[in-house]
């Protein structure tokens, strides 16, 4: 059996791994994710290359892990380059899919009518094949296809994230996708597979970092002490899927301990909303149950409709705004920024990992001035970050889960 990796080797992005056995004409070939590169120009470049064109068709079949763009974005590259199989994927992700790839392809159209890039990588009937292709799999249930058996196992991260245990002749493979975190808020802590594999394919994205465990509560406290005092405004970006659920859940744990402190709170993002409606119907598969998550969202106010927008503007603060994208990098956080940071009233708390190049990182690192209204003006508001968010294990936590998965395996894979 041979593995081959195009993406997420050398970085952290871009997810693809070929799964291949055989020799000659007689090679079968499987696809675990399939992941856009994001980042820097020299990542994203990646994308406008077909991943293999030669043997794209030959594809038996695709596994998703779960619904992030590194992950699932390159679905309908491949469509549009001639693969045809199933995509197998648990039924969270299958609906944060499509959310993820609508909302993908929306942004293509608009860099294609800004003259960003020179043509689509992918037609809308690509994109409607993916949805009619993709068959839903459940967790915890060998299930069979062809000649390999496979089975999904909670890998925490996102709603729907899952681990992938592939089973091919005499061959047992344990591919992680991306592992959460054990104490998430939200999101339930990954499992074991507890049995022989040989060989493990892991995620290393905090592979030399440990997350802090101070808790947020101080930082929290000291941003709504800022804008009460100020009568000013909290702007916290925020990654659409995920950590804006965790964020809402932080906040209502907050104002349960300091009644008098609480505040009104918006959520103003489209992607936003949707993901936390989808969250809502699958609070199933989450630590917290569907009333406790319903909660979450009965103490925020979803701007879903212009009128609601308009009535946004008309607000006095204080109160609290989340947006997307969490790095400033799209979606309307960019225009509350722009609107926000020119006030010393106003508090931006950035919620996570800044992207090099991003306007988010570029704040973080000090960047005075922003283009507002057409004209540079200075940033005056507060600006701080909370690092204590991220949906990735970090090292401690990755070393334990490959302990446990390593735990029944053999020395010797027979693997390339």
């Amino acid at each position: 059996m041979k593995l081959q990796f195009f993406g997420a080797a050398g970085t952290v992005t871009g997810s693809k791994t070929l799964l291949s056995e055989g020799a000659g004409n007689n090679v079968e070939r499987y696809l675990v994710d399939a992941g856009l590169y994001q980042g820097e120009d020299w990542l994203t470049e990646k994308n406008n290359i077909n991943f293999n064109f030669e043997f794209v068709k030959e594809i038996k079949a695709i596994f998703i892990t779960h619904a992030h763009l590194d992950h699932c974005g390159y679905l309908p590259y491949l469509i549009n380059q001639g693969f045809s199989g199933p995509i197998f994927m648990t039924k969270a992700t299958s609906e944060l899919v499509e959310l993820v790839l609508k909302d993908a392809f929306s942004i293509m159209e608009k860099d294609l009518k800004d003259k960003k890039i020179e043509k689509a990588h992918y037609s809308i009937d690509d994109l409607s094949k993916v949805f009619s292709m993709i068959n839903i799999k459940s967790r915890d249930q060998v299930h069979k296809y062809n000649s390999l058996n496979f089975k999904f196992i909670e890998a925490g991260h996102i709603l729907g994230a899952s681990s992938l245990n592939i089973k091919w002749n005499d061959k047992s493979l344990l591919f992680s996708g991306d592992i959460g975190r054990q104490e998430d808020p939200i999101h339930m802590a990954p499992n074991h597979l507890n049995e022989k594999v040989d060989a493990l394919i892991i995620e290393g994205t905090y592979g030399r970092r440990e997350h802090s465990d101070e808790p947020i509560e101080p930082k929290l406290k000291g941003a709504i002490d800022h804008i009460r005092k100020y009568e000013g405004v909290l702007l916290i970006p925020s990654f659409a899927i995920a950590r804006s659920a965790v964020i809402l859940k932080a906040l209502t744990d907050f104002f349960a301990k300091n009644p008098s402190l609480k505040l009104k709170v918006y959520v103003d993002s489209p992607m936003m909303i949707k993901a936390l409606r989808i969250y809502e119907e699958n609070a199933v598969d989450l630590k917290v149950s569907r009333e406790e998550f319903e909660n979450l969202l009965d103490n925020v106010k979803l701007v879903e409709y212009p009128k609601d927008r308009k009535k946004l503007q008309k607000v006095s603060p204080p109160y609290i705004l989340l947006s997307s994208s969490g790095m400033l990098s799209g979606g309307r956080s960019i225009e509350h920024f722009e609107r926000l940071a020119i006030k010393e009233s106003n508090f931006v708390m950035l919620a996570g990992y800044q992207g090099v190049g991003t306007l988010g990182r570029q704040v973080l690192d000090g960047q005075q001035t922003i283009i507002s209204a057409g004209r540079e003006r200075q940033i005056k508001a507060r600006v701080d970050l909370i690092s204590q968010l991220s949906a990735h294990a970090d090292e401690s936590e990755l070393l334990e889960y490959i302990d446990a998965s390593l735990q029944f395996s053999s020395t010797s894979s027979g693997i390339s």
